[in-house]
């Protein structure tokens, strides 16, 4: 074409057509007065994607087009890609690669596992997180057994004094055992054996030594905690420091062996029980969520939000301690202390009620008196959150 000569619809036409060896073409241009920054559709003869574009990109950017449809697709073929080069066979993506920051379903492929569940490309790649099942099976095979693995840990933790008469039926449920010393039978709650309880008749008679106690502690907490001070009884105080965090403080030996966990770490005892049942129940969840609307001097956070396979919210979850009932003093707290604690805790939870409310939001609070039911009260919410 000479200098200065004005471009034709016929010359545009094949400009294009030439420019992208006829992988896209034009259907709107019908006349042309020479104006480049017109939008016209594009058709992509690769895929039948039509998109909108200004002119001038197609006859004079030096980059190539790219048809939005085809770049997903290439997107989505490098993302399986990357998946299949650091993982192999074993995690399979179910759903179409959007965005690092949008979820993407994906499939353990594991023996035993084959769980789906939706995770953001960049948890998975750059957080290194994967099958949220399989991450958190050693925290909930502790709680969920079978009657052999129950077993075992009986004969691990008792030896030969005891002989099960019953079925295990959870951690919270009751077994008829015998003791073998004494040959009283008697049921007793299963949770009770895992924490090296023995025979409630033989253990009138007996004192424990600060020695049985350390035994008791790191059958039930591993390396968790260390003992400071001298156990005298299960009634006096004595020195605890958790490992975790570090913090020292004093506490009945009785209330520790009864989950009275670290005062200073934020997450109950309970809400470990509530975030194992969902892993074992493969129910989607987010910990500690927080909204836009509600607050008070900070934004209030939810202990659980359980979302739909779909990532649609369904309800939230709130795991209410000792200290949304009463005053408690922990960790040596004043009295003056644990009032005003007391009280700002009843603002922040009636202000998440408000919010729940307002915005038709199913909120479930679950007491802590609950614990030992704990799992029968979240079968009833999710039985009937789920039918």
């Amino acid at each position: 074409m000479a200098k200065g000569q004005k471009l034709t619809v016929g010359m545009v036409h094949q400009k294009i057509f030439n420019k992208f060896d006829g992988k896209y073409k034009i259907s709107n241009l019908n006349t042309y007065d020479g104006n480049s920054q017109i939008y016209i559709d594009v058709l992509c003869t690769t895929c039948n994607t039509v998109f909108n574009m200004k002119l001038y990109g197609l006859l004079f950017e030096k980059h190539q087009c790219d048809c939005p449809t085809c770049r997903q697709n290439k997107r989505n073929d490098e993302f399986i890609k990357r998946v299949k080069n650091e993982c192999g066979n074993e995690y399979v993506p179910l759903s179409k690669y959007n965005t690092c920051k949008d979820k993407v379903l994906f499939r353990h492929n594991k023996e035993n596992c084959m769980n789906e569940f939706w995770m953001t490309p960049d948890t998975f790649f750059n957080g290194g997180s994967r099958c949220p099942i399989c991450s958190h099976r050693e925290g909930a095979d502790k709680l969920f057994l079978s009657h052999d693995e129950f077993a075992n840990r009986i004969k691990f933790i008792h030896g030969n004094d005891f002989t099960l008469l019953g079925k295990y039926s959870g951690h919270s449920g009751k077994i008829m055992v015998r003791h073998e010393e004494c040959g009283r039978e008697f049921e007793v709650l299963c949770g009770d054996l895992l924490q090296g309880k023995g025979c409630r008749y033989c253990c009138r008679t007996m004192h424990k030594t600060h020695k049985q106690f350390e035994k008791d502690i790191f059958e039930l907490y591993q390396d968790e905690y260390s003992i400071l001070g001298e156990y005298v009884n299960s009634k006096t105080k004595i020195l605890i420091k958790h490992n975790l965090c570090g913090y020292e403080w004093k506490v009945s030996p009785s209330s520790l062996l009864k989950h009275r966990r670290c005062p200073n770490c934020g997450k109950s005892y309970g809400e470990k029980h509530i975030e194992n049942f969902l892993i074992h129940n493969k129910i989607n969840y987010k910990t500690q969520v927080t909204f836009e609307d509600c607050k008070d001097v900070d934004y209030l956070k939810f202990d659980f939000a359980i979302y739909s396979d779909s990532c649609e919210l369904l309800c939230l979850l709130e795991y209410d301690g000792e200290g949304h009932y009463q005053p408690v003093q922990f960790g040596g707290i004043s009295l003056d202390e644990a009032n005003d604690n007391f009280k700002s805790q009843i603002r922040k939870d009636n202000i998440k009620n408000e919010f729940c409310n307002k915005n038709n939001i199913t909120l479930f609070r679950i007491s802590h008196k609950d614990e030992k039911d704990l799992y029968v009260v979240l079968n009833n919410i999710f039985s009937d959150l789920f039918n």
